[in-house]
Parts: C-alpha cells; sequence; structure tokens
C-alpha cells in the first residue's frame, strides 16, 4: 500500500509527464506519417528529446527550490 506521502509525490511528477507527453506523442504520430521511407528512423530521436525535457524541467525545478529555501 502507498502511503500518502508517496503518493503526492507521485502526482508531482506525472503532472509533468502528462503535460509533455501529448506533443510528443503527436509529433512522433506526424513525422511516421509524413516522413519519407529514408527519414523515419529519425522519430526515435522525438522519444530522446522528450526524456531530456523531462528531466531538464525536473533538474530545473530542484534548482529553484534549493534557492527559494535557502
Amino acid at each position: 500500500m502507498v502511503n500518502g506521502g508517496d503518493r503526492n509525490m507521485f502526482k508531482k511528477y506525472n503532472k509533468k509527464y502528462w503535460i509533455l507527453l501529448p506533443p510528443f506523442v503527436a509529433a512522433i504520430i506526424l513525422l511516421e506519417i509524413y516522413l519519407p521511407q529514408e527519414l523515419k528512423k529519425f522519430v526515435f530521436v522525438v522519444p530522446l528529446v522528450f526524456w531530456a525535457s523531462y528531466y531538464t524541467w525536473e533538474y530545473t525545478e530542484k534548482k529553484n527550490e534549493a534557492k527559494r529555501s535557502q
């Protein structure tokens, strides 16, 4: 069973995930449809950019929280 603190942490990080996910899924779908066959291999770059964006957002938020707490 998950206690309340863990659930709040999950909601915090889950919100960022769900904010970023729809545009990246749309980009994957559109690139898969419209890119020529020889360029479709670059669709795999989109998930890398997604995770880089997510962890950059996490890092900047933690850095800002640390500055505020000082």
